[in-house]
């Protein structure tokens, strides 16, 4: 292996071992991203559930407890209160997931474009090393015809070197 092909050899392994350091580092993106969406579904579930519990406390009051409204009125209260504070956090806590979501999208993105142009440099690092692998086969199948042609007999000559 000629010196010329040895060190595009050895830029081809650096910019394979580049790609997977890429390639992790997507993965690991990749995963923040995926526990980021779950926080996001799990917290709009939660919404979803303090508002259906709000709802149902507000049909229960009118209907079931029209009654006995007077005596139940300060627990009803507190609850709608309680249910109102988790709603509003959860609400707020739902704007605080997004803008994580869309920081981690950020920088899957980047990370998915870094792994991308270490690929390409990996694809030329590939294609200088077959390059430098044709110029060397060229090179040396040249040296052995002209070796050849040498060897040969000429014209005037038979095989033995001896003339005709």
């Amino acid at each position: 292996m000629s010196a010329n092909t040895a060190a595009f050899a050895q830029l081809l392994r650096l910019r394979g071992l580049r790609v997977q350091a890429a390639e992790r580092v997507l993965r690991e993106r990749q995963a923040e991203r995926t526990a980021a969406l779950q926080a996001v579904a799990e917290r709009e579930r939660r919404i979803a559930s303090h508002r259906r519990q709000i709802d149902e406390l507000a049909v229960a009051t009118v209907d079931d407890c029209a009654l006995r409204i007077g005596r139940w009125a300060p627990c009803i209260g507190a609850w709608r209160e309680k249910l109102d504070d988790l709603l509003e956090r959860d609400e707020h806590g739902l704007i605080d997931d997004q803008d994580h979501l869309a920081e981690v999208d950020e920088r899957c993105a980047q990370a998915r474009r870094q792994w991308q142009r270490e690929q390409a440099r990996e694809g030329v690092a590939r294609e200088l090393l077959q390059q430098a692998r044709k110029r060397r086969l060229r090179a040396e199948q040249a040296a052995a015809d002209l070796e050849f042609e040498e060897r040969r007999p000429s014209g005037g000559e038979t095989r033995r070197g001896v003339p005709a």
